[in-house]
Order: structure tokens, then C-alpha cells, then sequence
């Protein structure tokens, strides 16, 4: 009997919080732009404003000029709810039933005529293509019908093509790796992973996902505050007269202390596996060159391929490599370069002429040194030593 009576009055409870809810939702619809704030995502947006949190695409196909990846919205940014004015994505009221029609008798004044009987095959409820026959009965698909297809790709083609040109994405500088150029580094340290959320344990050999809570220690002397933005790194990897291979493997917010004396950071952005005693430092902040594109120059820098922080001696593009030109010779973020060969004769005998082998964009930029990201690849076998010749570069 206690159960049943639990049930009701569970039951009157979700009743009456969908009676109030209704109301809610349906005069939030009703706003054309939301201010995100802090801990807003796109899924917690379409749930309030348009009824179903699956909706969010719709909200970032209205936003692509302001969100470049619709895992990550930031405080500040304004998004648009509504394609135009007067248009909500829910009704503010439920859609009335449809009036019962009246049949008129067979043979009278505006009777309809009768009806044939029905096919075998029922009719589709939407057109069907004459190329793309209906399926036979019983047929299965592995892959969608063309027209399926089309609509598809085309919704796509359509956001890609509305998306404004950024030369340099915020993921894209935070997760490009970078030398140290010899200075010592003060490091913080991952102790473990909290895990539940209320034990605070060291890890065994896991590995860390997006949004976990982690252990952190500040670096001896230094100290964490709730909301810093530290980078998980590691330094396995050295280049001679160059320091450290810095290698970001993601991001995460300081949350709060803990009761021994470390701090919990929730994993927020994800570029490799971060696992136990890997290292901290502070996020270097990312000067955003904004929509421009590159412009080509003349009598551009030169300089040389030192490196790269791949183990592979065969490069793909978006890997990194490593240039002898910094911020002292001028060398700025989003500056495009070409590696070309030195020209020389082989152990065969033959010849190698001067030819473009890659084209690599400037994503870092040290004191003396940088970072670039092949972004088209030409002779897969670069050398350390290549010249490097800037051709292009963000404007300002």
C-alpha cells in the first residue's frame, strides 16, 4: 500500500511540474538572443528555448560566425535563437485538435465519389524519385536513399560555407607543441584523478577523459586559484641547443582546494591521453588574429627546419615541426612559410634541385624559435636543415 500511495503522489508531483513548465518554455521560445554564461552549453540552450535539447544544431547553424566548434561557447558570447523576428522554435500553445468531419450520405448533394479499393502496395507519403525506385518488400539498406544523401550534404555544405575564415583556431594554438629554448620551467603535477567526486584518490595506471576531475599540486612556491586554466604537458622528447619538446595533451580549470593540500582541475579540452605524473603550466593566453586572411609578401624571412615533434622521419600534414626564426626576427602568429630543398648533388651521383616540399602555417611563436603545422605536403621526406621562406602573412 506504501508503494502505491509513493507512486501517486510521485505521479501528481511530475503532473504538476509539467503544468508550470509549459508556460516557461513556451515564453522562453519567445527570445530572439541569448548572453552565454557561464556553464551554458548549446544542449542545456535547446532545451530551453526550444523544448528539445537534440535541437542544438539548429542554434549553431544560426551562430557560425561566432561559434567555431559547438563544443565550446564562452561567456560574453551572444547567440541568435531565431533565423527572423516573430518566428519561435516552440508555440506558445498546444495546437488544437482538428474538428471531426461530418460524412455526407452516399448519393447526396456534395457526397464525395466513391472510392476505388486499395492497392495492394500502399502509396508513400512523400514523393518518390523515378531514378530511385521504392525498395522491394522485405528489402533492407545498409546505405541512405540518394535524396537522403543530397539532403545531408547539403545541410552541411551549407554550415561550412556560412562559417567565417579563421586562419588560427584557440584549440589550435593551445594544442601545438613548442620548445622551451633552454629556460627551466616551474611545473605543477596531476597527484590523481578524483574519482568518485567525493574521493580524493590517486591514479592506477588510467588514463583521463574530458571532464574528469583531477588532482593537481602547484609548482614548488607557486599556488593555484579557483577558475586558473592550466595545460597538461609533457617533456619527454629533447632538441639539442633548444631545449625541451613542450607536448600540450589538454586543458583544464582549477575548481577548488581539497583537504590535503592539492587542488581539483576539470578536464575541459582533450589533445592526447593525460595520464598520472604528467606536468602543469599556466595557459599562455591566445592572441586572436580575428576573421583576416594571410596576405602574400615579398622578400619574406628565411630561415631553417631544426626539428619536428614527431618520432617519424616521414611527415604528414597537420604535424609539427620546429623553425630557428621567432618573435626577434619578426616571425608572427598565423605567418605561412614554405620548406624548400637544398640543392645538392646525391651519393648516386645525381642532382637535388630547389623545389617547394612543404607549406607549413605558424601556429606558436617563441623568442627565437616556432612552431608550424604542415598544412600541404609535397615530398613527405622534409630534412632538418630545409630553408624555410615566409610567403605569406596575417595582416597588422
Amino acid at each position: 500500500m506504501r508503494s502505491g500511495s509513493s507512486f501517486l503522489r510521485f505521479g501528481g508531483a511530475v503532473a504538476c511540474a509539467l503544468a508550470f513548465a509549459r508556460p516557461a518554455l513556451a515564453q522562453q521560445a519567445s527570445a530572439e538572443s541569448h548572453t552565454v554564461r557561464k556553464g551554458d552549453t548549446l544542449w542545456d540552450l535547446a532545451q530551453r528555448y526550444l523544448g528539445d535539447p537534440f535541437l542544438w544544431p539548429e542554434i549553431y547553424k544560426l551562430n557560425t560566425d561566432v561559434v567555431e566548434d559547438p563544443h565550446w561557447i564562452y561567456p560574453g558570447e551572444t547567440l541568435r535563437l531565431a533565423g527572423r523576428p516573430g518566428v519561435t522554435s516552440v508555440p506558445a500553445e498546444d495546437t488544437p485538435a482538428p474538428t471531426p468531419a461530418v460524412a455526407a450520405a452516399p448519393g447526396a448533394p456534395g457526397a464525395p465519389a466513391p472510392v476505388a479499393p486499395a492497392p495492394d502496395r500502399a502509396v508513400p507519403a512523400f514523393p518518390v524519385a523515378a531514378a530511385e525506385p521504392p525498395m522491394g518488400e522485405g528489402e533492407e539498406s545498409l546505405f541512405p536513399r540518394a535524396d537522403q544523401r543530397t539532403r545531408v550534404i547539403g545541410d552541411r555544405l551549407v554550415v561550412a560555407m556560412s562559417r567565417a575564415y579563421k586562419p588560427v583556431s584557440r584549440s589550435q594554438f593551445h594544442s601545438t607543441p613548442w620548445l622551451t629554448e633552454g629556460r627551466a620551467l616551474a611545473f605543477g603535477r596531476i597527484k590523481g584523478r578524483v574519482q568518485p567526486s567525493e574521493i580524493y584518490t590517486s591514479m592506477v595506471g588510467t588514463t583521463s577523459a574530458q571532464y574528469d576531475l583531477l588532482a593537481v599540486q602547484p609548482p614548488a612556491g607557486g599556488i593555484y586559484q579557483a577558475g586558473d586554466t592550466i595545460t597538461v604537458v609533457t617533456n619527454y622528447t629533447k632538441l639539442g641547443g633548444y631545449g625541451d619538446v613542450i607536448t600540450p595533451l589538454g586543458r583544464a580549470v582549477v575548481t577548488a582546494p581539497t583537504p590535503n593540500g592539492l587542488w581539483t582541475a576539470r578536464v575541459i579540452e582533450l589533445y592526447g591521453k593525460i595520464g598520472p605524473s604528467d606536468l602543469l603550466l599556466p595557459s599562455e593566453r591566445f592572441a586572436d588574429p580575428g576573421r583576416v586572411r594571410e596576405q602574400k609578401v615579398e622578400n619574406g624571412i628565411e630561415g631553417r627546419v631544426i626539428g619536428w615533434a614527431a618520432t617519424t622521419e616521414i611527415m604528414e600534414p597537420l604535424q609539427t615541426i620546429f623553425l630557428d626564426k621567432g618573435r626577434d626576427a619578426g616571425v608572427r602568429l598565423g605567418d605561412v612559410f614554405e620548406v624548400r630543398r637544398q640543392p645538392r648533388a646525391t651519393a648516386e651521383g645525381g642532382w637535388f634541385t630547389d623545389e617547394v616540399m612543404a607549406v607549413v602555417q605558424v601556429l606558436h611563436v617563441g623568442e627565437t624559435t616556432s612552431s608550424a603545422r604542415i598544412i600541404n605536403i609535397l615530398r613527405p621526406a622534409l630534412e632538418k636543415g630545409a630553408t624555410v621562406r615566409q610567403i605569406r602573412r596575417l595582416p597588422g
